[in-house]
């Protein structure tokens, strides 16, 4: 008689996570990403962009990895989701903090400028297309933005014309 065995809960996945099994952690991974993905897609559709998501989820894997020993959920899938849609939502919130610090910075700086809100957006894209940095890359992304900016606006009306359309918009 052929026995099956069973798949194993997402809760177990995480508990085998917590003693390092990759393997564990591939198959969490395989179950979890798109279903982390279509929340996040749900949840933030109108704020952040379809690469923004990859990225929380890409973040969202590493938060489970180095933090799986701390999970205490219940023994259930539900539990286990609900975790990880936390970590999900948190890494979420974390970058549209570092977005509006950003924005809120660029601003300051062009506040007498001729420079779109989007040209901010494209900018920080264009140079730093790590989406989620660390909190020491985002203040020292911040602070070569700012000063590229107030550069910028040194330069003649032409030349940054040409600037836009280098780093802004990409031509």
């Amino acid at each position: 008689m052929e026995t099956m065995m069973e798949a194993p809960t997402l809760h177990d996945l995480i508990l085998q996570i917590a003693k390092g099994d990759e393997a564990s952690f591939r198959t969490l991974y395989d179950q979890m990403y798109p279903l982390i993905l279509n929340y996040l897609r749900g949840k933030y559709g109108r704020s952040l962009g379809e690469k923004d998501f990859e990225d929380i989820c890409q973040h969202t894997f590493i938060q489970v990895w180095f933090h799986a020993k701390k999970y205490r959920g219940k023994h259930t899938d539900a539990s286990a989701r609900q975790w990880m849609f936390t970590i999900a939502k948190n890494e979420a919130l974390k970058l549209l903090r570092t977005m509006r610090h950003l924005q809120s910075s660029l601003d300051t700086v062009f506040s007498d400028s001729d420079f779109s809100d989007n040209d901010f957006s494209n900018l920080k894209h264009t140079l730093f297309p790590s989406l989620l940095p660390s909190p020491e890359d985002e203040a020292i992304q911040s602070v070569l933005i700012e000063k590229i900016i107030i550069l910028c606006k040194r330069f003649p009306k032409r030349e940054q014309d040409i600037f836009k359309m280098r780093f802004l918009h990409r031509y």
